[in-house]
């Protein structure tokens, strides 16, 4: 992910930690945060989101996360009109990278 990352900085196509405030349909309410990182790659959208979690399954990491990543997948999408098709979750303590 890090060379892709590198590219995309290059071509000045991505994004770290930006924040978003929107309206979360299910729950009725307004939803706000920061995003660690996203980047426009051959017309869509990958969401990178970096964990300090220790100890968890790429399972757990997935059930922990899922509708957080689902939000910031909306949040991109509603700011850039582009569709996100990777939801990557990068494992700090481990180094690894675990697609949603």
């Amino acid at each position: 992910i890090c060379k892709r990352m590198k590219a995309a900085q290059a071509a000045g196509k991505l994004k770290r930690e930006q924040q978003f405030v929107m309206q979360w349909e299910r729950e009725g309410r307004l939803l706000q945060g920061i995003i660690d990182a996203f980047f426009e790659e051959d017309g869509r959208m990958i969401l990178v989101d970096y964990k300090t979690d220790r100890g968890k399954s790429d399972e757990q990491f997935r059930e922990a996360y899922a509708p957080q990543q689902e939000a910031y997948a909306r949040a991109i999408e509603a700011a850039t009109g582009i569709k996100v098709t990777e939801k990557i979750l990068y494992a700090l303590e481990s180094g690894k990278e675990i697609y949603l």
